[in-house]
């Protein structure tokens, strides 16, 4: 009986290289969460209301075009 065989490409190995990679990085920056917690409570946490705005549009942009 024979086996079936999947063969990867080049470009298909560096694929997967990336996504295991993507899957180590944790999806929280702890220290950047302490961080911004530390801010709020010490009452120090300022927005960016036009970075804010900007990234909110950008993502909303990409979600149309996905």
């Amino acid at each position: 009986m024979e086996q079936d065989k999947v063969i990867l490409s080049q470009e298909g190995k560096k694929i997967q290289e990336a996504k295991k990679l993507m899957d180590s990085i944790p999806d929280i920056r702890e220290e950047k969460v302490a961080k911004i917690k530390a801010q709020i409570q010490n009452g120090t946490y300022q927005v960016e209301e036009k970075k804010l705005a900007a990234k909110m549009i950008k993502e909303s942009l990409l979600n149309e075009l996905l």
